[in-house]
């Protein structure tokens, strides 16, 4: 876990220069990738909601990003969604890219509405600390409502995070990189987390996907050597994802108020 960040530090992170522009304005941040764009990036949380789609649901998207598919997803479902959004330039973006109605963090905070499905995707990583907004949205839920939350997995041991490791304690080099991710995940440290705000683990699914490395196409489409090496480490990661039970750098989780 990275020093606690305040709202000044927030917002320098996570301003509208966070977003790229594309021809109708912004529309997906620099991190939007393979992860996100995969079959594994995505499809367990959207097809989660799909499952739970037997009514109407009150669906909140903490986090919801600039163009956010769980959004999407949910209002072509017939249900009632909001997302919730750091920077009111963001929410006025995210609102004319999902057609739903996006809050700011304070309207969020202010508003006493309950949610049948929460979720947070590829956000928990971003957040500092992340216990406290666990609190928060534990306390949003409807009763039987359900927490759902995607993300990578770097806490976890793979050959991936380790070469990187020994790569940048060899160079001793430091990145002009923002800290965009402050707190690293495993399994266990979310099972952890979840136990500690009384929530009940539902389900769980790891999987992997070559983010932050190329996948292949993306390599043969752009080739160099940096390229290269990234994609034999994940190659072999995947490789060690259909072998070992439990082993990949993506999580899935479903949680409930025990």
């Amino acid at each position: 876990m990275y020093p606690i960040l305040n709202d000044s530090d927030l917002k320098m992170l996570y301003d509208t220069s966070y977003l790229k522009p594309v021809s109708e304005g912004f529309e997906e941040t620099p991190q939007t990738n393979e992860c996100e764009n995969s079959s594994k990036g995505w499809k367990y949380s959207l097809g989660y909601l799909k499952s739970c789609s037997e009514k109407p649901l009150k669906v909140l998207d903490f986090g919801c990003g600039p163009n956010s598919p769980l959004l999407r997803l949910a209002r072509e479902l017939g249900h009632h969604a909001i997302g919730v959004e750091f920077e009111a330039e963001v929410c006025e973006i995210a609102e004319k890219n999902t057609g739903v109605m996006v809050q700011s963090y304070s309207e969020f905070l202010n508003s006493d509405e309950l949610y049948d499905f929460v979720f947070l995707g590829d956000v928990l990583e971003h957040l500092s600390p992340p216990e406290k907004t666990i609190e928060i949205l534990k306390g949003k839920l409807e009763l039987g409502g359900k927490l759902v939350i995607q993300g990578p997995l770097e806490g976890g041991f793979s050959i991936f995070n380790l070469a990187l490791g020994i790569l940048a304690r060899m160079s001793g080099r430091e990145t002009d990189q923002p800290p965009f991710h402050v707190s690293f995940a495993n399994m266990n440290s979310l099972e952890k987390l979840m136990r500690s705000h009384g929530m009940h683990l539902d389900y769980r699914k790891i999987s992997h996907v070559y983010w932050p490395a190329p996948g292949p196409r993306e390599l043969l489409n752009n080739f160099s050597l940096r390229g290269l090496i990234l994609f034999i480490l994940q190659f072999s990661d995947a490789i060690a994802s259909k072998m070992i039970k439990n082993y990949g750098n993506r999580f899935f989780l479903v949680a409930s108020i025990k």
